[in-house]
């Protein structure tokens, strides 16, 4: 009964809480997640380092097994993946907070019966197999996501506009004017079409990334495809929804940043005359 419970509160948990709208994203990485569960569960089958026991209803161990890895696993990997943060020092203490929560998850278990340990396992390994499991999950999301940008089609999603790059989106050439805007964590850009003194972008804001105050020449236009970004314009702070176009001369000081638990996506067209290599959107 304990793992039927325990079923059920996860999914209900992700029904509450989850960012649904993030399913077609963050999916990937959630079925990773499920494979290195079972993957685990077999290997434990030829040496049993833990075991999952139910002292209530005694249901088969096939049961409990798929109860635990299609119920905690996956919800957890999701709300893990949701809020990853992309900066270094955020991500190590976030990781720090989830490892020590699987553990004392864990640890209650033992203490309540459910699980058992055998063959020299420990709270201490679980703990640096969590670590383990966090760091791959990240780099499985991080890779993925770069990945799927260079291909996405942009449908905004109240449906009222469609917007679809001319050509395929690709990273930028390593001579291109805008390339150092990559130095800054957690942000990613894509080039698409470009005529004459007009380029058109995809540029992502991960959790937490910012690009700090930048003046250039030009005009530019940016249109917010997801999430919700704070824009610092000569000194004024701006908050900007899905949805909302907005423009200005890139000479006027401006500033990007993500305080949200999720990327923020711009469609961004750059007007230039010149823009030399230390300059950024």
């Amino acid at each position: 009964m304990f793992y039927f419970l325990v079923f059920v509160i996860s999914w209900l948990s992700f029904v509450c809480f989850a960012q649904k709208k993030r399913f077609g994203e963050l999916y990937p990485t959630i079925l990773i997640a499920m494979i290195m569960s079972l993957s685990s569960d077999v290997v434990t089958l030829l040496f049993p380092l833990w075991q999952y026991q139910d002292v209530d209803t005694n249901y088969p161990l096939l049961s409990r097994v798929l109860l635990d890895d299609f119920g905690i696993y996956p919800v957890i990997a999701y709300f893990y993946v949701q809020s990853l943060p992309s900066k270094l020092n955020k991500w190590f203490m976030y990781t720090l907070i989830w490892s020590f929560a699987g553990i004392s998850v864990e640890g209650l278990m033992l203490h309540l019966g459910y699980m058992v340990y055998s063959l020299g396992w420990s709270l201490l390994w679980s703990f640096v197999s969590n670590w383990i499991i966090f760091g791959l999950l990240t780099l499985h999301w991080r890779g993925g996501m770069k990945r799927r940008a260079g291909s996405e089609v942009l449908i905004h999603p109240s449906g009222r506009a469609m917007i679809q790059f001319q050509q395929e989106l690709h990273p930028l050439d390593a001579k291109h004017p805008l390339r150092s805007i990559l130095t800054y964590p957690g942000v990613t850009l894509f080039q698409g079409a470009c005529r004459d003194n007009v380029e058109s972008f995809l540029f992502i804001l991960d959790p937490d990334a910012e690009v700090p105050t930048k003046t250039h020449e030009g005009y530019e236009l940016h249109y917010v495809m997801d999430g919700l970004l704070s824009l610092s314009l000569n000194g004024q702070e701006i908050q900007l929804h899905e949805g909302q176009l907005f423009h200005f001369p890139s000479t006027t000081p401006h500033a990007f940043k993500n305080d949200q638990t999720q990327p923020v996506k711009l469609l961004s067209i750059l007007i230039r005359s010149e823009l030399n290599e230390q300059n950024a959107i």
